[in-house]
């Protein structure tokens, strides 16, 4: 969000082609308070980089999820008749991957 409106930021630091490398805020003082933001772009990738790799592995272990689920449910009908055996069976797949 912030990296989508910056122009109520001063830039603060400059590099050498003047892209700017650090940017601050200030909120409006309140009791005796002084509140400063500062948004360094370098940080904010590095951030935005590693929330979508979190967000790709936590995608890839839904998957790996589902496809467990649905090979799980697809041995119910099979020749397991308890419970028990169903489980085991799952845990035998776990234990190959």
């Amino acid at each position: 969000m912030l990296e989508e409106d910056l122009t109520s930021f001063t830039p603060i630091s400059l590099g050498k082609k003047d892209e700017v490398l650090l940017s601050a805020w200030e909120a409006p003082p309140e009791a005796g308070k002084r509140r400063m933001v500062v948004y360094n772009p370098l940080k904010a990738q590095e951030s935005k980089d590693r929330r979508f790799a979190s967000m790709k592995e936590l995608q890839e272990k839904l998957e790996a999820l589902k496809a467990k689920t649905t090979a799980a449910k697809s041995m119910e009908g099979a020749t397991l008749h308890s419970p028990k055996e169903q489980a085991q069976a799952v845990l035998t797949e776990d234990k190959e991957e």
